[in-house]
């Protein structure tokens, strides 16, 4: 990886070292199942946020 500059104060940490990710347990749902259950929770695809949903 290639060094940044980071302001003062901050230090570069590797993210599964200090967060628990659980994306290998999400199930993708489909445009049509999201838009029966909006809700409250930002819901991300491969390109980005792509709608809200409930849980």
């Amino acid at each position: 990886m290639s060094e940044v500059k980071l302001p003062n104060g901050w230090v570069h940490l590797i993210l599964e070292d200090i967060a628990d990710v659980y994306d290998n347990l999400r199930e993708p749902v489909n445009s049509a199942e999201r838009a029966k259950r909006l809700g409250p929770y930002p819901y991300y695809g491969a390109t980005g946020q792509v709608g809200w949903i409930d849980d």
